[in-house]
């Protein structure tokens, strides 16, 4: 006999939860705002670090200390913000990659890469704009579709209608966006789905 499971309905705000992670002293509470990030100095043992209550550690990194830092181990593992660095390299070495700001063009060859690689990536961004232009680049990018044309032209009706299925598995390459403007980017974000549920309704 069998037993067919209830499907499960389409979240608006499925990509949204708990995305956003403050990279600054951030007193609003919302539901798309995680865990706060701790970053790290360069300049500081990481033997001396507290890390036991550390959710999210994160590190900038100039190019010609790349390899010491991969070559750290630490708990929580770090994610590692270095611009044109090869982000595999980074994600074989147990760290999370992470995306600044960059050209669409480079931004899309990040996604190329990390879409298909262990462990998923963190952006960071200043708007919400750049916030939807992420994840629509990283549905493209698991979708096979024109990364660059997903960065730059961000469909909001798309984002907000995924299959959960598929809301779920960009979760797993997009872990977060660290911001210093969560509170903002959330609450732009709310309108902006609160219009696209308008014109689905």
């Amino acid at each position: 006999m069998l037993t067919l499971g209830v499907r499960p309905r389409r979240d608006p705000r499925a990509l949204f939860e708990e995305l956003l992670w403050p990279s600054a002293a951030e007193a609003a509470v919302h539901p798309m705002i995680g865990p706060a990030v701790t970053p790290m100095s360069l300049e500081v043992d990481p033997s001396t670090l507290a890390l036991a209550d550390v959710d999210r550690l994160t590190v900038d990194v100039p190019a010609d200390l790349l390899d010491d830092v991969l070559a750290l181990r630490l708990r929580p593992s770090l994610t590692v913000f270095s611009p044109g660095a090869d982000v595999a390299s980074i994600a074989l070495a147990g760290h999370t990659p992470g995306l600044t700001s960059a050209s669409a063009d480079e931004q899309a060859d990040f996604l190329a890469v990390v879409a298909h690689l262990d462990g998923g990536f963190v952006a960071r961004c200043a708007t919400a704009t750049e916030v939807l232009s992420v994840i629509s680049g990283t549905v493209a990018a698991l979708r096979g579709d024109d990364i660059r044309t997903g960065l730059l032209n961000p469909n909001i009706d798309v984002l907000t209608s995924l299959h959960p299925d598929a809301a779920a598995a960009t979760r797993t390459v997009l872990l977060g966006i660290e911001t210093e403007h969560a509170g903002e980017i959330a609450t732009a974000l709310d309108a902006v789905i609160a219009g696209a549920r308008g014109r689905t309704t």
